[in-house]
């Protein structure tokens, strides 16, 4: 029951949800390794350009590359936060000592400074209080545990190993504000330590395997006589309920589960899974590390236990309360769980039933509740999986994952000769736990490695993830785009020899740092983007004429600027003009007729010409008044409906010249009466110009206006309140797949009130009220509605807008999928589709925009599904690389609405 419609937008599509996501490719990515959040800070091991490694970090869409880099491998690791500072391993090739494992610990303030903090081969630094604590080496004591503090300095914690022997301190982990770690010594092997960051605070917390055996593997290569150390551990400690967990091997039971409390004596196996010497997980380094995940206080893992093969187990920390949850694979064969991942009270992972292929399964803790979610990927002949991965919580408190999903397709060669294959695509998807909360959000490109990882990390504006094709990764950026707004009105007048200021204004809803530019402009004037939202357009205008201008406002997350265009007319006008207006009501007692009257008086030293005078008022109850005119002194005298029951009386002056010191039409005034047709009372209150006096007095409500328009006097009363708009959107129509009502996300979010707000929002329904409210949902069950949107302004004043929304059945519904945005320039537009039996024949047309015309043409509608690949359509077929509209109509319908764009 999931609605998915194509808009207008850049990239994706619109879903149940209502939010609108756009994907951005961060430039100058590649090769990534790995994404650290800090913060939500995005922090980088990859390359900036070419093979050149770098240190890069992102915030909300925007790259900042804090160490340009020179080597190709071994970028930035280890990210720690301490202090205000961000720390990491570096390979800056400062070491004498070759090897590609041998880096320096460095730190950032995240901005622009990078710094060397430590040299020679500094792994797994962790941070407590003002301590930092990490793995060094150093010519005299090898690898051991050393600490740095920005007051004190580099210091050696102690020396574990005798000697100049390794001990090679890894998994170093914090806990109860304790380093926990293994590490070697002659006497012991490689076991378990501890330290609180003093040499008398560091020792053995147990020696599993007693003597010098190990109870942990550790993992080196020899390379020329050389020992290469590795620098990430295979696998970390995990924390639950107040325990560390581990794996040891105690020479008796194998590689087993065990666990600590911090203490000696709280340091103990588990479980012996697999009994006696048989180990539960594996030893070798480039096995799949083991999985632990913390749930509902107990910790969920994967052994391997011989009858059952690896499933899903769980623990809660006792004997008794270990054990495997589900066979869901029965017999010896594994499940195959690769990922672990809590999300609104429930486990998440992925599984193989043997039955349905590998997909996405959860639990709630219980043997009955650990089910498959959904059957992502149908069982036909070739495909088996739709192996979910990145299993991901956002902030939003969603889980996202990937999935992969083969479609079967026949390809007939030119004898005739038709062979089924499977085109595989990956999708990135979303749930909120309910199937019909179940989301697609972005499909990948068709050339993606659809079995590689995506690194999907959770940003508070966002998600970044990695784009994988088969010659190169990059950096996306997935998320909701909220507008930019224009909070500013362009001043369209101008003055010749008089300075011209526009002081822009634009908000980001996002809180976004925003970028303003002049696209156009005269020469004559100049542009300043303050940096916080605000700019300024200023110059004077030597000459006359009307002069374009274009502002582009942008901010990190907008892919396509926001436009305020508009015209400034500069007419020529003295800037010496001073007028007074003096009036009076002539019967101020007359209670059914107004009588003003008025003179100018200029005050200037310069006479001036073919000017206007306005004079407003109001009527009640939609009254139309009526114009008296008595005694005018020589200037016509004009009644104007400004709409909304405004009026005004123009006074023009077109003709004649008032000097210095003069007054029109004389000391005795123009007097005019107004009233209504049947005489019926007069509320001279209503009149915005009339001050009631019986004398002649200086009015300021009275406007005089210059022959070019330009106000040189008074002050005009308020605008008359402007309507709202609404917006509902755009008709469409939509497939109720699961012929149980469909969801329909209502979104009047593009409605606005030029002068004010709208406070209210009302959803008719084929003429009944159904919903309030800027968005919403309602189900909607197969049928044509007329859904009507009416908003309010904080004025009273309302309008509508309506659009038809059309639910078909799920066998009366032509279902397409498009080739995502961009389209490489090697691969060709795809679109397919499936015609059930209900549409059989269905005429189906596309039409696409171009440069220059527009063009269309037929998709055959007989049943059954269909592949059609335009080869021809490329950005030169198009004239650019876009985005270009692409419509599909079936039986007439408007289906689908795609913007199409290609690479550069």
């Amino acid at each position: 029951m999931n609605l998915r419609l194509q808009l207008n937008c850049i990239l994706l599509c619109v879903i149940p949800a209502a939010s609108q996501y756009l994907v951005d490719t961060m430039l100058n990515i590649t090769y990534i390794r790995s994404m650290t959040m800090i913060d939500d800070e995005l922090y980088l091991n990859s390359r900036d350009s070419g093979n050149a490694g770098s240190v890069s970090v992102v915030k909300s869409g925007v790259k900042t590359k804090l160490w340009p880099g020179n080597y190709s491998e071994n970028g930035p690791l280890n990210f720690t936060k301490m202090n205000g500072y961000v720390y990491y391993c570096f390979n800056d090739m400062s070491t004498k000592n070759p090897g590609p494992f041998y880096n320096s610990l460095w730190r950032t303030d995240g901005v622009s400074v990078c710094q060397k903090i430590v040299n020679e081969r500094v792994g797994e630094p962790v941070a407590i209080g003002n301590d930092l604590y990490f793995r060094k080496h150093d010519p005299l004591t090898g690898y051991e545990l050393w600490k740095y503090n920005e007051v004190t300095g580099l210091e050696l914690v102690t020396n574990i190993a005798a000697d100049s022997d390794d001990s090679y301190p890894t998994r170093i982990t914090v806990f109860k504000n304790k380093l926990f770690f293994h590490a070697f010594n002659p006497t012991y092997g490689f076991e378990l330590w501890t330290s609180d960051g003093t040499a008398a605070g560091t020792f053995l917390l147990k020696d599993i395997w007693p003597g010098p055996r190990e109870s942990v593997q550790s993992y080196a290569m020899i390379i020329d006589g050389i020992q290469f150390d590795y620098l990430e551990p295979v696998y970390k400690f995990t924390e639950c309920n107040g325990y560390l967990y581990f794996l040891a091997d105690d020479s008796v039971h194998g590689m087993e589960l065990w666990r600590t409390d911090g203490t000696t004596s709280g340091t103990t196996m588990v479980k012996d899974i697999v009994v006696g010497k048989g180990a539960a997980f594996n030893k070798i380094k480039w096995q799949a590390a083991p999985l632990f995940c913390a749930f509902n206080n107990e910790l969920y893992f994967i052994p391997d236990y011989g009858p059952n093969g690896k499933e899903l187990w769980k623990t809660d920390g006792t004997e008794a309360g270990t054990y495997m949850l589900k066979d869901i694979n029965p017999g010896a064969a594994d499940a195959g769980i690769t990922e672990l991942e809590v999300n609104n009270g429930y486990l998440y992972f992925d599984a193989d039933d043997g039955t349905n292929g590998k997909e996405l399964w959860r639990t709630d803790g219980t043997t009955e509740g650990t089910v498959m979610f959904m059957d992502f990927q149908p069982q036909i002949d070739i495909a088996v999986s739709s192996n979910p991965r990145d299993l991901t919580t956002h902030v939003d408190g969603k889980l996202y994952f990937v999935y992969k999903y083969t479609e079967m397709d026949t390809f007939c060669d030119d004898f005739g000769v038709c062979v089924p294959y499977g085109i595989v695509t990956s999708s990135l998807y979303r749930t909120d736990g309910t199937v019909s909360g179940t989301e697609k959000i972005f499909d990948f490109p068709y050339d993606e490695n659809n079995d590689s990882t995506h690194m999907l990390t959770s940003a508070s504006k966002g998600l970044y993830f990695r784009r994988c094709d088969d010659a190169i990764e990059r950096l996306c950026w997935l998320h909701t785009d909220a507008p930019l707004i224009f909070t500013s009105t362009p001043v369209i007048n101008a003055i010749t020899g008089t300075t011209y200021n526009y002081n822009i204004s634009v908000i980001d809803p996002d809180s976004l740092p925003i970028t303003i530019e002049a696209t156009n402009k005269p020469s004559w004037m100049s542009f300043v983007d303050n940096g916080n939202g605000t700019a300024l357009l200023t110059g004077t205008p030597s000459s006359t004429g009307l002069f374009n201008v274009v502002i582009s406002a942008k901010s990190p997350s907008s892919t396509i600027p926001v436009i305020q265009s508009f015209t400034v007319e500069v007419k020529k006008e003295s800037v010496e003009i001073f007028l007074e207006v003096y009036a009076y009501e002539e019967q101020r007692f007359n209670a059914n007729q107004s009588n003003p009257r008025l003179y100018i008086t200029n005050t200037g030293t310069t006479a001036v010409s073919d000017f206007k005078v306005e004079y407003y008022f109001l009527v009640e109850g939609g009254k139309t008044p009526v114009l008296e005119r008595y005694y005018t002194g020589g200037c016509s005298v004009s009644l104007v409906n400004a709409g909304g029951g405004n009026y005004k009386l123009v006074y023009d002056f077109t003709g004649q010249t008032i000097q210095p010191g003069q007054t029109l039409p004389n000391p005795g005034g123009a007097v005019v009466g107004i009233h209504y047709t049947d005489y019926s009372l007069w509320d001279k209150t209503n009149d915005y110009s009339n001050n009631l006096s019986p004398v002649f007095i200086e009015n300021n409500r009275i406007c005089i206006y210059s022959k070019l328009g330009v106000l040189i006097y008074g002050i005009p009363p308020s605008s008359a309140n402007i309507p709202p708009v609404a917006v509902a959107g755009k008709s469409f129509s939509v497939a109720d797949v699961g012929d149980d009502g469909e969801s329909i996300m209502l979104d009047g979010s593009f409605s606005y009130d030029p002068d004010g707000t709208i406070i209210n929002y009302e959803w008719y329904i084929n003429g009944l009220l159904t919903a309030k409210g800027k968005t919403g949902s309602v189900i909607l069950y197969p049928g044509v509605y007329t859904v009507c949107l009416k908003v309010t302004d904080d004025d009273g004043a309302t309008s509508t807008d309506t659009i038809t929304i059309t639910v078909l059945n799920s066998a009366s519904v032509v279902t397409f999928i498009i080739s995502p945005d961009p389209v490489p320039s090697n691969v060709p537009v795809v679109i397919r589709y499936n015609v059930p039996a209900a549409l059989d024949g269905a005429t189906i047309r596309y039409t696409i925009q171009r440069k220059w015309d527009i063009i269309s043409g037929m998709l055959t509608g007989n049943q059954g599904n269909h592949v059609y690949r335009f080869w021809e359509w490329n950005k030169y077929f198009f004239g650019g690389s876009g985005p270009w509209e692409l419509k599909i109509e079936v039986n007439g319908l408007l289906t689908v609405v795609k913007q199409i764009r290609f690479t550069y």
